[in-house]
């Protein structure tokens, strides 16, 4: 039987490491597929690594249908059932609860609907406080602007540990790039700094305030917000790219304002 992959179902589940797929690819080689694939309307919901290395052996599986009403419902499904399992991470978890609180208030248009609260209904039925759901939503939604996040999460390593690593770096970049600064202009003349053209002085200025404002980053999200969705692809690349700016224009040309001395 072949069945249809949606890839939105199959990025919420979490990836399986080489030594997990090895382990599962033994497994159904010497008892076969045991778990039923879940599947709706022809599409995988669940089973996605089964369903590949069955049909890679040759062997054969068993799916059970499911019914739901749209797409965001199947998504829900796989959340839930994600939340239910024990090997999950921490950031794992909370990723889950955390998509789970933002879909059913955008479902249901904000955290209390018909006398419903979102959260606390989540918090009662995953064993975990209303605050804490609340936090998971910030968190998913910081996870998923992020793919270095995602990154993280899929290779187990911590969320909090790589903002961390990333915020020591942009520092340690920043910093060195202040003092380049101060070093390629302090012994500029008057007559060189009037060779500047405005236009160039205002991109050095805005260039600037970025690594101030970088210096001072608490994460991403905040990254985010201050300079708009061009730079949510990738947030360490275009921090990268930012500094290499403010150095192709306050080093290598030789220009320079007053403001940098």
């Amino acid at each position: 039987m072949n069945l249809k992959i949606n890839p939105a179902f199959q990025s919420l589940l979490p990836r399986l490491s080489d030594d997990e797929i090895s382990l599962l690819r033994s497994s159904i080689e010497r008892d076969g597929c045991r778990d039923p694939l879940v599947v709706w309307r022809g599409v995988i919901v669940d089973g996605h690594n089964r369903y590949a290395i069955c049909r890679d052996l040759g062997v054969s599986f068993d799916f059970r249908e499911m019914d739901f009403p749209d797409d965001a419902s199947a998504m829900d499904w796989i959340d839930q059932n994600q939340l239910g399992r024990r090997n999950l991470t921490p950031d794992a978890f909370k990723l889950a609860l955390g998509r789970r609180y933002n879909r059913m208030k955008k479902t249901r248009g904000g955290n209390t609907s018909k006398g419903q609260n979102v959260s606390l209904s989540l918090a009662q039925e995953h064993g975990v406080s209303d605050k804490t759901v609340k936090r998971a939503g910030k968190f998913a939604e910081e996870v998923e602007a992020t793919p270095a996040f995602q990154r993280a999460i899929h290779e187990g390593v911590p969320v909090r540990s790589l903002k961390k690593a990333v915020r020591q770096e942009i520092q340690g970049m920043a910093t060195q790039a202040h003092h380049e600064m101060k070093e390629a202009t302090k012994h500029w003349s008057p007559e060189m700094k009037a060779l500047l053209t405005p236009e160039m002085c205002r991109q050095r200025g805005e260039l600037k305030r970025l690594v101030s404002d970088i210096i001072k980053l608490p994460d991403a999200a905040g990254y985010r917000k201050r300079h708009g969705s061009e730079w949510e692809a990738d947030f360490l690349v275009n921090v990268k790219k930012a500094i290499a700016w403010l150095k192709l224009f306050l080093i290598a040309d030789n220009g320079g304002n007053n403001e940098s001395s």
